[in-house]
């Protein structure tokens, strides 16, 4: 926060713009994600008990629950079945993070595009999300 808080403060007060370069970010996205579970032990699981089975059960219950989401979303806004996912767990569970990192292989690398910042939300030639998301999956 403190970052993106300097460095608007610098770009408007500079009057230039700043980039960056996005190359590797789902390659590192994905290792930040993988190292995260490497400090689990079995021990500190022994140690959660039956707290931590129930608390299991309600965690794999609610993703579920969000995949149910992402399925009626895809269903109510006429989107392709690979959508689901990132409207379900993929979003709602993992973040915006995993929704970086594994868009671009659920989707064309046109879509992949569609994701940096800059982009606009639709493409001119889609008039509705169903358009934009269908556009891509038509020849699959």
């Amino acid at each position: 926060m403190v970052a993106s808080i300097a460095l608007t403060l610098i770009q408007g007060a500079a009057g230039i713009t700043l980039t960056f370069d996005l190359s590797n970010r789902d390659l590192l996205l994905t290792v930040f994600f993988t190292t995260v579970g490497l400090s689990a032990r079995v021990s500190m699981l022994r140690a959660g008990g039956i707290t931590l089975i129930v608390l299991t059960l309600f965690a794999m219950t609610n993703l579920v629950l969000q995949n149910v989401v992402g399925g009626g979303l895809i269903t109510v806004l006429g989107l392709p079945p690979a959508a689901g996912l990132l409207l379900g767990s993929a979003a709602l569970s993992g973040g915006h993070g995993t929704v970086l990192a594994w868009a671009p292989l659920s989707r064309t690398a046109s879509y992949s595009r569609q994701l940096q910042p800059s982009a606009p939300l639709l493409p001119p030639s889609a008039s509705s999300p169903a358009e934009f998301w269908a556009a891509p999956w038509a020849s699959v």
